[in-house]
């Protein structure tokens, strides 16, 4: 767990779909003044922005057929293996993946500010869309639980030491 990718993970998911580069101070001041939202820059794959990833079932079979390319080429004797000939198969294959690269974006997270409309831009995730994602993240779950736990704990504090009485006692005679 020490492992910088293990920490790495869990700030992640410790923070939901805030980004990770995001100061402490500013989710907290946007959780009790939700004004301060437009503060916050959102990583999120769901919605009609989701970029597509690149990992896909055809990819990988691609990927797997070009790392046993070198040994065919060891094998291969005659005119097919002048250079020439090599790159030139490969050209179809290579406009292949260049088309498929285009096609779907790179699956690093993005960053999205909070926008109040979502018609005109595409990149802008809506204020509902942040607030839910601000209040469900595991931090703001937590940063509420503690606080609500520690005015509880002053609360019944203070109940203890000024408004319970002697008298509340049990009465040794009756």
């Amino acid at each position: 767990m020490g492992h910088d990718c293990c920490q790495t993970k869990l700030n992640i998911i410790w923070r939901g779909k805030i980004t990770v580069d995001m100061p402490w101070w500013k989710i907290l001041l946007a959780l009790f003044m939700p004004i301060f939202i437009f503060l916050i820059k959102f990583t999120t794959n769901n919605g009609p922005f989701k970029p597509k990833t690149l990992c896909c079932k055809k990819h990988k079979k691609k990927k797997e057929s070009h790392m046993m390319e070198p040994e065919l080429e060891m094998t291969m004797k005659g005119p097919e293996q002048d250079p020439g000939m090599k790159e030139q198969k490969r050209e179809p294959e290579r406009r292949k993946i260049d088309s498929y690269l285009k096609k779907y974006p790179s699956s690093k997270p993005q960053l999205y500010p909070v926008g109040i409309l979502r018609k005109n831009q595409e990149r802008i995730i809506h204020i509902t869309d942040a607030m839910y994602y601000l209040y469900t993240a595991p931090f703001s779950v937590y940063s509420f639980n503690l606080l609500s736990y520690v005015i509880f704990i002053i609360y019944f504090s203070h109940f203890i030491m000024v408004d319970l009485n002697e008298e509340a006692s049990f009465k040794a005679g009756s």
